[in-house]
């Protein structure tokens, strides 16, 4: 069970660094699209949310 939360925890870090990424991508273009932005850290601080809650709140005999 610990390697779910393991795993759980990865991807969500991943796709917090995806949500960096896309709003740095969106910070650089120059026509400024601030939807890529703003969609970014969306991602970015709800993917980095759930994994803090995940690692700290929640235990791994209770996920399945």
């Amino acid at each position: 069970m610990k390697d779910i939360k393991r795993f759980l925890i990865a991807f969500l870090t991943v796709l917090a660094l995806f949500g960096a990424g896309v709003g740095l991508v969106a910070l650089g273009n120059t026509s400024g699209s601030l939807f890529l932005l703003l969609l970014g850290l969306l991602l970015l601080l709800l993917a980095l949310g759930l994994a803090i809650v995940l690692y700290f709140f929640v235990d791994a005999s209770s996920l399945f």
